[in-house]
């Protein structure tokens, strides 16, 4: 297994958009081969921990059996489209590929 953590800046006030359009694609993703877990999160602040909440920023959380199957969803046709809905939101993106300890 691999998880995928993406982190997305958004263009002020774009989260309530990039996430509609998310909500769009969800289902069919968690249903492509190799998906484990597929979810979408924003920061929360609580004032027992020492964050700051970014207001335009989402954070994608990805579970996949395998890199081959990242690589297969990113080139699917329901990602290019969904990739063309939100590029006028996107600012920039990080990611990091993890692997578990085992």
């Amino acid at each position: 297994m691999v998880h995928m953590i993406v982190r997305i800046t958004l263009v002020d006030g774009g989260a309530s958009e990039y996430i509609e359009e998310y909500k769009r694609i969800v289902e069919e993703v968690k249903k492509e081969a190799g998906c484990i877990d597929y979810c979408l999160y924003l920061d929360h602040c609580d004032a027992r921990f020492d964050n700051e909440k970014r207001e335009n920023m989402v954070v994608f959380s990805e579970k996949w059996d395998s890199v081959d199957a990242i690589v297969r969803h990113s080139k699917s046709d329901l990602m290019k489209k969904f990739r063309e809905r939100i590029a006028h939101l996107r600012v920039s993106s990080s990611y990091e590929l993890l692997s578990p300890v085992q």
